[in-house]
């Protein structure tokens, strides 16, 4: 062992990168036997070095998905009876938590309320150690879940795992809770939280008042750094005290519904000196800006997108479709935007005669050549790319009458025509792609 302690520490630890590497893939695979599993065991007891180093790589990623025993994790997360060792809580940096409200396959879903949970979140964070990501996915069965639901011994270590002050990032699906709840004493300075994918809804859930502990009123709250949201768990941000705005550089929307997209504008209003990159979603009928609103307020914006997508189960209304109206305001600006060197749009679309309507009323809008003449002014000297992507899957009665490759074809034709002036620029990349999608296509179909 002399001879290994000799080597230069660069040199260990790519021995170890590349045994954890490789077995971890062999693992993931489920290919690992019985030897290879027994040869990385061996490993484990030579030295509190080599514990480390393997323990630091192999464990640093935790995924509890599939249950319905977590016993063994919670048996290994803490510290174990009689040793000085520690458990794998401590080498811990990113974990992962599916767990169900109520399961309907006893075989392979967590229920919440198992005993095991709160033990190890406890065992995530300590004096020393502590997880620097938190991924935590409650399925409700179509609905988000009310903090107060969630059972008491989960609840209360989940608190405590948030206000470790190791904690930084935190991905939360299908909670609605007070924003004290979540926020109070924390140090995050990445937040996710959203719906459960596929579970999507015009208004906000229906949950019962919680009742937040007036001491949690009294602590500290975070400075974001980055947002990612879709407004529909419960939690007013565009309502949270200025200063968890006021730092914020990036901020994603992930298709906000309805209503919800007023907060769009009013998030970035509390957070303009700070942004650097806007990325918003929004799905079915938009709320379009305050008119004394527009992206001049953002100084220190680099890339700004914009998706627009169909309603859930709804087809495209283009009649009533505000996208262009909505990208010309925010970019008729009256001072340089000295940073802003990329913007995206996104059209992801589903709909009966979308073919008509989208070339008659969305992409013929004349707002898109207004658009155009801005971003050629002298308030966006640094843009350097412009894309525009288009998504359409009609439902057609009869494919036979639908021509997809002529629908194609002539979308492209019609935002050239509208974006003549950026493409002309050479300093400028125009990027467009359109993809006609049908009952008996795939997209490799069309050019």
């Amino acid at each position: 062992m002399a001879g290994f302690n000799d080597l230069p520490s660069e040199i260990i630890d790519l021995i170890f990168d590349e045994l954890c590497g490789t077995f971890k893939s062999l693992w993931n695979d489920c290919s690992a036997t019985n030897e290879e599993q027994g040869i990385f065991q061996t490993c484990l007891p030579v030295s509190t070095d080599f514990r480390h180093r393997i323990l630091s790589r192999f464990c640093s990623c935790v995924s509890l998905a599939f249950g319905p025993d977590v016993t063994p994790l919670r048996e290994v997360v803490s510290q174990p009876l009689n040793s000085r060792l520690g458990g794998i809580g401590r080498y811990t940096k990113h974990f992962y938590l599916e767990a169900y409200s109520r399961i309907s396959d006893p075989e392979s879903e967590i229920l919440l309320d198992s005993q095991d949970l709160p033990v190890i979140l406890d065992g995530l964070h300590g004096d020393y150690f502590g997880v620097k990501e938190l991924s935590l996915h409650i399925y409700n069965y179509g609905d988000n879940m009310a903090w107060t639901d969630i059972p008491v011994d989960f609840r209360c270590a989940l608190r405590s795992l948030l206000l470790s002050p190791r904690l930084t990032r935190l991905n939360i699906e299908n909670v609605a809770f007070p924003s004290e709840i979540i926020f109070s004493g924390t140090h995050l300075k990445n937040l996710s939280i959203q719906r459960c994918q596929g579970v999507l809804a015009a208004d906000s859930p229906s949950n019962k008042i919680d009742v937040v502990p007036s001491i949690l009123l009294a602590l500290p709250l975070p400075t974001l750094r980055e947002l990612q949201t879709d407004h529909s768990h419960g939690c007013d941000l565009d309502l949270l005290p200025t200063p968890m705005l006021e730092k914020l550089e990036v901020y994603k929307e992930l298709k906000s519904v309805g209503l919800h997209s007023a907060k769009t504008w009013r998030v970035i209003g509390l957070s303009a000196s700070s942004l650097t990159e806007i990325y918003i979603s929004h799905t079915g009928a938009v709320v379009s800006p305050p008119k004394n609103f527009n992206l001049g307020v953002v100084h220190n914006l680099r890339a700004f997108e914009y998706s627009r997508h169909s309603a859930h189960r709804h087809s495209f209304d283009s009649s009533g479709d505000p996208t262009p109206v909505i990208l010309f305001h925010l970019f008729n600006v009256t001072e340089p935007m000295e940073y802003l060197k990329k913007i995206k749009i996104n059209f992801d679309l589903r709909g009966r005669s979308i073919n008509e309507l989208f070339l008659r009323r969305t992409i013929a809008d004349s707002n898109w050549v207004l658009l155009d003449g801005v971003l050629i002014g002298p308030y966006f000297l640094r843009l350097c790319h412009f894309e525009i992507s288009v998504t359409m899957e009609a439902t057609i009665e009869d494919p036979s009458d639908f021509r997809h490759r002529a629908l194609s074809h002539a979308t492209n034709d019609r935002f050239e025509s509208s974006f003549s002036r950026i493409m002309a620029q050479e300093s400028i990349v125009f990027l467009q792609e359109v993809k006609v999608l049908g009952p008996c296509w795939s997209s490799d179909d069309d050019a």
